[in-house]
Protein backbone atom coordinates (compact mmCIF):
# COMPACT_ATOMS: atom_id res chain seq x y z
CA UNK A 1 0.00 0.00 0.00
CA UNK A 2 1.50 3.37 -1.00
CA UNK A 3 0.04 6.58 0.10
CA UNK A 4 -0.07 9.30 -2.76
CA UNK A 5 -0.27 12.97 -2.24
CA UNK A 6 -2.56 15.44 -4.74
CA UNK A 7 -3.07 18.77 -4.05
CA UNK A 8 -2.14 18.29 -0.54
CA UNK A 9 -4.79 15.66 -0.01
CA UNK A 10 -3.17 12.15 1.16
CA UNK A 11 -4.58 9.05 -0.65
CA UNK A 12 -4.27 4.71 0.02
CA UNK A 13 -3.36 3.14 -3.05
CA UNK A 14 -2.45 -0.62 -3.47
CA UNK A 15 -0.77 -0.94 -6.82
CA UNK A 16 -0.55 -4.42 -8.97
CA UNK A 17 1.33 -5.78 -11.65
CA UNK A 18 -0.10 -9.14 -13.74
CA UNK A 19 -3.01 -11.13 -12.75
CA UNK A 20 -4.69 -9.11 -10.12
CA UNK A 21 -7.28 -11.45 -9.04
CA UNK A 22 -4.94 -13.27 -6.54
CA UNK A 23 -4.63 -9.57 -4.51
CA UNK A 24 -6.40 -7.89 -1.97
CA UNK A 25 -9.64 -5.76 -3.00
CA UNK A 26 -8.56 -2.26 -4.05
CA UNK A 27 -8.76 0.61 -1.17
CA UNK A 28 -10.85 2.64 -0.82
CA UNK A 29 -10.94 6.62 -2.12
CA UNK A 30 -10.73 8.07 1.21
CA UNK A 31 -8.81 10.51 1.86
CA UNK A 32 -5.63 9.58 4.31
CA UNK A 33 -5.56 11.03 7.46
CA UNK A 34 -2.66 14.25 7.19
CA UNK A 35 -0.87 12.69 9.46
CA UNK A 36 0.40 9.57 6.69
CA UNK A 37 3.69 8.53 6.21
CA UNK A 38 5.23 9.32 2.76
CA UNK A 39 5.20 7.07 -0.30
CA UNK A 40 8.96 6.90 -0.10
CA UNK A 41 9.20 3.43 1.94
CA UNK A 42 6.11 1.50 0.51
CA UNK A 43 5.03 -1.33 3.53
CA UNK A 44 4.96 -4.89 3.26
CA UNK A 45 1.16 -6.28 1.69
CA UNK A 46 1.77 -9.86 2.96
CA UNK A 47 3.66 -12.03 5.73
CA UNK A 48 6.39 -14.11 4.83
CA UNK A 49 10.41 -13.23 3.90
CA UNK A 50 10.79 -9.84 3.01
CA UNK A 51 13.25 -9.19 -0.72
CA UNK A 52 15.15 -6.27 -0.58
CA UNK A 53 16.51 -4.36 -3.62
CA UNK A 54 20.69 -4.71 -3.77
CA UNK A 55 20.68 -1.12 -5.11
CA UNK A 56 19.47 1.86 -6.23
CA UNK A 57 18.11 1.49 -9.49
CA UNK A 58 14.87 0.80 -11.62
CA UNK A 59 12.91 -2.21 -10.42
CA UNK A 60 11.73 -4.89 -13.53
CA UNK A 61 10.22 -8.37 -13.56
CA UNK A 62 11.28 -9.42 -16.75
CA UNK A 63 14.66 -7.79 -18.43
CA UNK A 64 12.95 -9.01 -22.13
CA UNK A 65 9.62 -9.56 -23.63
CA UNK A 66 10.70 -13.82 -23.86
CA UNK A 67 10.83 -14.09 -20.61
CA UNK A 68 7.39 -14.66 -18.09
CA UNK A 69 6.68 -12.32 -15.02
CA UNK A 70 6.16 -13.66 -11.66
CA UNK A 71 3.55 -12.79 -9.97
CA UNK A 72 1.27 -12.99 -6.76
CA UNK A 73 0.46 -16.44 -6.08
CA UNK A 74 3.37 -18.13 -7.82
CA UNK A 75 5.73 -20.73 -6.27
CA UNK A 76 9.32 -20.24 -6.22
CA UNK A 77 12.67 -21.40 -5.22
CA UNK A 78 15.89 -20.86 -2.88
CA UNK A 79 18.09 -19.63 -6.02
CA UNK A 80 15.06 -18.75 -8.56
CA UNK A 81 15.34 -15.08 -10.12
CA UNK A 82 12.64 -13.37 -8.88
CA UNK A 83 13.27 -9.94 -10.66
CA UNK A 84 16.05 -7.47 -11.61
CA UNK A 85 17.21 -3.89 -10.56
CA UNK A 86 18.74 -1.68 -13.50
CA UNK A 87 21.29 0.30 -12.55
CA UNK A 88 23.87 1.56 -15.08
CA UNK A 89 22.09 0.34 -18.23
CA UNK A 90 22.92 -3.47 -16.13
CA UNK A 91 20.22 -5.62 -15.55
CA UNK A 92 21.09 -7.60 -11.92
CA UNK A 93 19.45 -10.13 -10.87
CA UNK A 94 17.52 -10.73 -7.85
CA UNK A 95 17.97 -13.83 -6.58
CA UNK A 96 15.09 -15.50 -3.97
CA UNK A 97 16.94 -16.84 -0.61
CA UNK A 98 14.30 -19.04 0.33
CA UNK A 99 11.63 -21.07 -1.18
CA UNK A 100 7.76 -19.75 -1.12
CA UNK A 101 4.59 -18.87 -2.78
CA UNK A 102 4.94 -15.06 -3.84
CA UNK A 103 2.55 -12.58 -0.94
CA UNK A 104 3.42 -9.16 -2.73
CA UNK A 105 5.15 -7.62 -5.22
CA UNK A 106 5.31 -3.70 -4.11
CA UNK A 107 6.66 -2.19 -7.10
CA UNK A 108 5.48 -1.67 -11.27
CA UNK A 109 7.89 -2.59 -13.85
CA UNK A 110 10.29 1.27 -14.33
CA UNK A 111 9.57 2.16 -10.88
CA UNK A 112 12.79 3.63 -9.35
CA UNK A 113 14.07 1.88 -6.05
CA UNK A 114 16.83 2.96 -2.94
CA UNK A 115 18.92 -0.11 -1.66
CA UNK A 116 17.16 -2.12 0.90
CA UNK A 117 13.47 -1.64 -0.22
CA UNK A 118 10.90 -3.89 -0.23
CA UNK A 119 10.82 -5.06 -3.87
CA UNK A 120 8.28 -8.65 -3.19
CA UNK A 121 7.30 -10.73 0.26
CA UNK A 122 7.83 -14.95 -0.19
CA UNK A 123 5.44 -16.83 2.33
Amino acid sequence: MLTVDVDGQAYHVTVAFGDTKNTAPAATTAPAPATAQPAAAPASAGAGNEVLSPLEGKFFLVKNASETPLKVGDTVKEGDVLCYVEAMKTYNAVRSEFSGTITSINYAAGDAVSEDDILMTIQ
